[in-house]
C-alpha cells in the first residue's frame, strides 16, 4: 500500500471521516459543557446538530465501500438538516429567537423532509413497477 492510497480513493474517505468524527466528538463535548453551564438554546441546537453530523460520519465510516445511491441520499439529508440547525444555533447565539424566525426554521426543516419523503416514495414506486424486481 502506498502513502497516496491513504489520502485518495475509498480508504482516504474512510480515514477523513474517522478523523472528522474524532474532531466532532470533541466539539460535541465542548458544546454540551457550554449548554450545561449557560443554558442557552443556541448551545442545545449546536449539540443536536453535532450529533447529527457525527451520525452522518459514522455511517460513512461503517459503510465505507458499500454506499449505494439510497444511503448516499440519506447521508446528504442528514448533512442538510445539520446545516440548517447549525445556522439556526449561530443565529441564536447573537439574536433572540422570535416566533417568525422559528417558523422559518421549521419551514426549512419541513421542506427538506418533504423532499426526502417525495424522493423516497418515487424511488420505491419506480422500483416496484420495474420488471427487474419481479
Amino acid at each position: 500500500m502506498r502513502v497516496s492510497d491513504l489520502f485518495f480513493g475509498s480508504s482516504g474517505k474512510m480515514f477523513a471521516s474517522a478523523g472528522i468524527t474524532i474532531i466532532l466528538c470533541m466539539m460535541f463535548i465542548v458544546a454540551l459543557r457550554l449548554y450545561w453551564n449557560r443554558r442557552k438554546k443556541a448551545y442545545f441546537s449546536m449539540t443536536i446538530s453535532l450529533v447529527i453530523v457525527i451520525i452522518q460520519n459514522v455511517i460513512l465510516v461503517v459503510l465505507n465501500r458499500n454506499i449505494g445511491p439510497n444511503t448516499a441520499f440519506w447521508v446528504q439529508l442528514l448533512e442538510t438538516i445539520a446545516f440548517i440547525i447549525i445556522n439556526m444555533s449561530i443565529y441564536q447565539l447573537y439574536n433572540p429567537s422570535r416566533p417568525r424566525i422559528l417558523a422559518f426554521f421549521y419551514t426549512l426543516l419541513a421542506i427538506s423532509l418533504a423532499i426526502a419523503g417525495v424522493r423516497t416514495y418515487l424511488v420505491t414506486r419506480t422500483a416496484a413497477d420495474s420488471p427487474q424486481h419481479l
